[in-house]
């Protein structure tokens, strides 16, 4: 059995430069995250975005993987989102097995493909 667990919602800065604008559009995110476990065992996991637009609610994966013996893994995509109207709401969650090992979620970050990467697209991390 599968449970989502929400980590955070995309900044409001991020939604408005991706410049969702006319009726129909299309537009493309760099997603990452990279996650720890805290022991290692069996697991699998995946990234979810969701994301809201007068169409109404929308889900995509972003990426998954099972894991073995690693404690660390990077979820990573290029994603292409296709809409109608405004987007209202834009969040990312993690999919995990019921008796997933725990975990912390290190690092995560969404930015507008084509724009020059800034720390301000982090949305979580950890690094001091």
């Amino acid at each position: 059995m599968f449970r989502e667990k929400f980590i955070a919602k995309v900044p409001a800065l991020t939604i408005e430069e991706a410049k969702f604008v006319g009726r129909r559009w299309e537009r493309t995110f760099n997603i990452a995250s990279w996650v720890r476990f805290r022991t290692a065992r069996p697991n699998r996991i995946a990234l979810i975005l969701k994301y809201l637009d007068s169409e109404g609610a929308k889900s995509i994966e972003v990426d998954h993987c099972n894991t073995e013996l690693e404690t660390m893994v990077l979820l990573s995509s290029q994603i292409t989102l296709k809409g109608k109207g405004k987007v209202e709401e834009m969040s990312l969650y993690l999919e995990v097995e019921d008796n997933s090992a725990p975990y912390v979620v290190d690092e995560l970050y969404v930015q507008n493909a084509g724009s020059n990467a800034t720390d301000n697209e982090k949305i979580i991390s950890s690094a001091a």
